[in-house]
């Protein structure tokens, strides 16, 4: 895992990409600060990365709050395309994430990018999952499932929690 601070962003394709301060408690201010930053730069980020079709994986209550039209702002700015898949449910299940890869599919994302809490990131990992070693959720409980590369992933959480817990898909 690689993790981003406010000041030297440096990307690694081959690894989820966690853009949230180092362990410790959570300053609102340093995530504000923080979630503007990486915001204007999220474009740049994507790019770095190898990405140029993007898939913004997200919830209704991100997409309420207006989170991902600056994202998908920034995204443009860099000249890449992007999709956005907004219907992450909260705990997703196997049918939401299927929903996403319904939607995935035909767009042939490169790079995927979750961004909210936990369900979009949840979310946007079993995308990536069924996008680039096929069959079902239900294939990758446990660990070290996965036998081909996966896509690279970003991930922006827009909570202030640890995420210390992990949801299996159902």
């Amino acid at each position: 895992m690689v993790i981003f601070t406010h000041r030297e962003p440096q990307a690694d394709a081959q690894r989820v990409v966690y853009l949230s301060k180092p362990r410790g408690p959570c300053r609102l201010a340093r995530k504000s600060a923080l979630w503007s930053w990486l915001t204007d730069r999220l474009g740049e980020l994507c790019k770095a990365m190898g990405g140029r079709r993007i898939l913004l994986v997200t919830d209704p209550g991100i997409e309420a709050a207006g989170y991902p039209e600056r994202a998908i702002r920034a995204i443009y700015e860099a000249d890449l395309v992007v999709k956005l898949f907004d219907e992450a449910d909260e705990n997703p299940t196997t049918e939401t994430v299927n929903k996403a890869l319904s939607a995935a599919r035909p767009f042939n994302a490169d790079l995927i990018v979750g961004l909210g809490g936990g369900s979009s990131m949840d979310t946007a990992k079993g995308v990536n999952f069924l996008l680039t070693n096929g069959g079902a959720i239900a294939d990758y409980h446990g660990t070290a499932r996965a036998t081909k590369p996966m896509l690279p992933m970003i991930a922006v959480p827009t909570t202030a929690g640890r995420g210390r817990r992990r949801s299996l898909m159902r």
